[in-house]
């Protein structure tokens, strides 16, 4: 549909392979933003390998701009965009007013114009409760450990980061837990085509399936008990077809290309 293409155009993230088939998706997409065209058509109108193509879906679940919902009547995989097509940029206006002249009377400051503007976000209050004091106290833990293990030593402690985090303890995941996600986001996040690093502590705190995910890739000695209770079929789905597309460049695994990329000045 022409807002959902537009949504990716003006929103997407995704880069090279995985825009490609994002765009070959919203452009099939119906009315309730689902398509299900098959691994062979999205291939052959992004002029893609079938192999690319089934990474880039799952890259892009990753991303969180597409989840798959199911399987269509055809038998083939369903797909549901979730880029919001209403963030697009609205149209320019094409007939703009006509400028006044300067008058004695509209020369006149209005009030409204003279009065400061509000601030776009009012200053996040110090903490005063127990529980708040504790919720930032668990915050500041895991966001030190973030900064270090992912190497974002110049990140900040935004709003949003901190709203995750804290989500997920409400949920029950320790402080353990979650510096487990971060170690698996460190060893093992996933990287586009452009060696972009998509390990930010919001998307490892987005949710709580996206934080188990993130969970299973950590290394998992001296916690095997954590690693069974996280594992998830599809990363390990996605695991295998990284280490095959590895494999067919020359390399040992998708550790190993990794390992050997980061080795290369």
């Amino acid at each position: 549909m022409i807002d959902d293409l537009t949504a990716v155009f003006n929103h997407s993230r995704a880069e090279h392979s995985h825009r490609l088939v994002l765009l070959v998706l919203a452009d099939c997409a119906n009315e309730r933003r689902e398509a299900y065209p098959s691994i062979t058509t999205i291939a052959k109108r992004s002029r893609l390998g079938e192999s690319t193509v089934r990474l880039a879906l799952d890259g892009l679940k990753e991303l969180g701009e597409i989840e798959e919902v199911g399987t269509s009547h055809l038998r083939t995989r369903m797909f549901r965009l979730t880029i919001d097509p209403a963030e697009s940029a609205p149209p320019q206006d094409l007939h703009p007013r006509r400028i006044e002249q300067p008058t004695p009377q509209n020369l006149a400051p209005d009030p409204a114009e003279s009065a400061p503007e509000a601030p776009e976000e009012a200053p996040e209050k110090p903490p005063t409760s127990s529980s708040e004091l504790d919720d930032a106290r668990f915050f500041r833990q895991v966001f030190d450990h973030w900064r270090t293990a992912c190497g974002h030593a110049g990140a900040k402690p935004t709003r949003d980061r901190r709203s995750k985090v804290i989500a997920r303890r409400r949920e029950g995941y320790t402080l353990d837990d979650i510096k487990r996600a971060i170690d698996g986001a460190a060893t093992a996040a996933y990287v586009n085509d452009a060696g972009k690093r998509f390990d930010d502590l919001e998307l490892i705190c987005r949710n709580g399936s996206k934080l188990d995910s993130f969970i299973a890739r950590a290394p998992t000695a001296g916690h095997e008990p954590q690693a069974a209770r996280t594992a998830d079929p599809e990363v390990e789905r996605t695991n295998r077809l990284l280490d095959d597309e590895a494999r067919e460049l020359g390399y040992a695994d998708y550790a190993d290309m990794r390992r050997q990329q980061a080795a290369t000045p």
